[in-house]
């Protein structure tokens, strides 16, 4: 079955019990937020919005390589990467859209992430810090300058949309762990 498929990719029988919900949760939860790229990759070309499109896209393709590298069995490089990723792309979606889609909210769930796939304290706090520190300049930086899109109705009904679309992720995660 197709889902199983997804799951199930990079787990194999020596792995602990705790791994394989490990995987099982990031390559489903990998699967979810590439097809929100996707959707908000069209939405971009749609209304215009090339550069969020452009980005979306490339975040769409690392994610994809994100669930190759889980059948290689490089685990810590496809959690880290899709860390990283997750930390830049709502930076970044942050400072073009700035407060009217609600993007830099999100950054709350990168400390989750690091906890539900890092065991070791040292990394969640890093992460943590970094996620911080992204959303206090973040914040520093709406004061400061306009937005590179212009804030526009359809905006905030597209933040409300991410909070459902991130409520369906995270119920999603937690059922499966």
């Amino acid at each position: 079955d197709f889902w199983k498929k997804i799951t199930d990719r990079g787990v194999t029988p020596d792995l602990d019990f705790n791994i394989k919900n490990k995987i099982r949760i990031f390559n489903s939860s990998i699967f979810v937020i590439g097809s929100i790229y996707l959707f908000y990759t069209a939405v971009g070309w749609l209304r215009g919005h090339h550069l969020a499109a452009f980005l979306t896209f490339l975040s769409w393709g690392i994610s994809v390589f994100c669930l190759y590298l889980m059948s290689k069995r490089k685990y810590e490089f496809a959690y880290h990467i899709t860390m990283i990723l997750g930390i830049l792309f709502l930076f970044t979606f942050s400072l073009l859209y700035e407060n009217s889609n609600l993007t830099y909210v999100f950054f709350l769930f990168i400390p989750v992430a690091a906890i539900v796939l890092f065991d070791n304290f040292t990394i969640c706090f890093i992460y943590f810090v970094v996620t911080s520190i992204a959303v206090l300049s973040a914040k520093i930086f709406f004061l400061k300058v306009t937005p590179y899109y212009p804030t526009d109705e359809l905006n905030k009904y597209l933040g409300f949309l991410n909070i459902f679309l991130t409520s369906a992720l995270l119920y999603l995660a937690v059922r499966m762990f």
